[in-house]
């Protein structure tokens, strides 16, 4: 993380790296990493205070932070799935290496308090500095309503996984036509408006993944599903450690 850092911090132009939402995630979990062990050795309650100054890139800027900070549940940075979605993943990754591509997970396993802890953001209307990035297009108190938010989740019963894939030469994700928990309908599965290139891309991951045994949620390109569920009656709440 060191190299990210200068004397006065990290600078950079808002959205180009290293402050994007993806980089200010991970720095406001291994941040928070850190001031829980410094809180620990100090006997000291954990407590964390963010400012923001009044550029128009703040709000975005510490919405990603607080979205590090806040990951509940989730308390090192790993991928962890049952050993049925694995098997998937790993067939379809084989087919996927052979065309030049590799997958980058975003999410598999989701702790019950991860899911308490994004209803609860989802609940609370005043808090829109998201609304431009992930869901421009609707009103956020629409958002339970059309199926974005649940409260329970295929992820915290392990039978769910969100991924895109990257060019192993370029080391660049391929373009889908949206972002990762794009709240829209461009990232339902045939959506209109795509390029035949974001077609291209997304059939790539699709075919991969399906032809792995998996089935796609229609409403989001990067999530899939191993059919039969392992434990469709169990809500896990282990945190990801």
């Amino acid at each position: 993380m060191g190299k990210y850092f200068g004397t006065d911090g990290i600078r950079a132009v808002a959205g180009t790296f290293p402050l994007t939402d993806e980089f200010i995630e991970k720095l406001g979990w291994c941040a928070l990493d850190e001031l829980k062990k410094s809180a620990q050795a100090r006997g000291l309650k954990n407590q964390v205070i963010i400012a923001q100054d009044s550029r128009a890139s703040g709000p975005a800027i510490l919405a990603a932070l607080q979205k590090g900070i806040r990951a509940a549940g989730y308390e090192q940075p790993l991928v962890v799935m049952s050993r049925e979605l694995a098997d998937c993943c790993i067939k379809a990754a084989d087919t996927l290496r052979k065309q030049g591509y590799i997958m980058k997970f975003f999410d598999a396993y989701r702790p019950q308090s991860a899911v308490d802890d994004f209803c609860r953001w989802g609940e609370d209307l005043k808090d829109i500095r998201r609304k431009s990035v992930h869901y421009p297009n609707i009103d956020k108190a629409e958002i339970f309503d059309q199926g974005y938010i649940a409260r329970r989740s295929g992820h915290t019963r392990a039978k769910a996984v969100d991924l895109t894939i990257v060019d192993m030469h370029t080391h660049q994700e391929l373009d889908m036509g949206s972002i990762f928990d794009y709240m829209d309908s461009r990232s339902n599965h045939g959506a209109a408006g795509l390029t035949p290139q974001q077609e291209k891309n997304r059939a790539i991951l699709r075919d991969a993944m399906l032809g792995a045994g998996m089935t796609l949620y229609e409403g989001e390109w990067w999530h899939y599903n191993v059919n039969p569920e392992p434990y469709p009656d169990t809500f896990f709440n282990f945190p990801i450690k």
